[in-house]
């Protein structure tokens, strides 16, 4: 009785085994299955074309949204201008004072509804971002490119030489062409010539062109 117990508790070890062998099977199947479906089903969606004009033709978000709304009545308190106000400001930028009465009204809600706006602008929280110094291209790229590097100014640094005990830089004279080019009025830039200046000039002397005052200027 005991070996077959044993061989029974062998044989229900083994069966274990092999279920849970069959079971990861199973899993390991579907989860292929699953990951091929939503792969072709991805690859499905990417050759799908984009509808822009579709995409376009949806706006989500307007300047209007920072204006009063036109069907408000009453103005806030903040927003209301007087008629002494606007005469004021008309004063101000040396226009003509508005002379109708609905031109005052057009007037004055034309520039309510532009306070609005510049007081939503105003109202964002700026905390922690750096005023704007310019209107340039500060992103890495841009930086690169306006950045001057040596090589730009060899050839500046190429006509210089150390004068003096101190050895100051000294930018040497011009050479001939640069010096013909400069007589003739041409601007020359990397050494070729450019622009004539002094082409329209109907008289010139050297590298200047030459005004003829009038008469009675003549005579004074």
């Amino acid at each position: 009785m005991t070996n077959s117990s044993r061989v029974g508790s062998r044989l229900s070890k083994a069966l274990r085994q092999q279920q849970k062998i069959s079971t990861a099977c199973i899993t390991t199947r579907q989860l292929g299955t699953v990951s091929s479906s939503l792969s072709s089903s991805s690859i499905g969606q990417q050759q799908q074309k984009t509808d822009f004009k579709a995409l376009l033709s949806r706006p989500t978000w307007s300047v209007r949204s920072l204006l009063p709304p036109t069907t408000s009545s009453s103005e806030p308190s903040s927003t209301t201008i007087s008629p002494s106000q606007l005469t004021h400001l008309h004063s101000l930028s040396a226009l003509p004072n508005p002379t109708t009465p609905s031109t005052l009204e057009s007037l004055t809600r034309t520039l309510q509804s532009q306070l609005h706006f510049v007081r939503a602008i105003q109202a964002v929280d700026t905390t922690g971002v750096a005023p704007l110094s310019a209107i340039r291209d500060e992103t890495a790229a841009g930086r690169r490119e306006q950045t001057v590097t040596l090589d730009q100014l060899a050839e500046v640094l190429q006509s210089e030489r150390p004068i003096g005990r101190a050895g100051r830089p000294r930018r040497l004279k011009a050479t001939a062409a640069t010096t013909n080019v400069a007589e003739a009025g041409l601007v020359s830039r990397d050494g070729e010539p450019g622009w004539d200046v002094l082409g329209t000039a109907k008289r010139r002397a050297g590298q200047y062109f030459v005004v003829k005052s009038s008469s009675a200027k003549q005579e004074t």
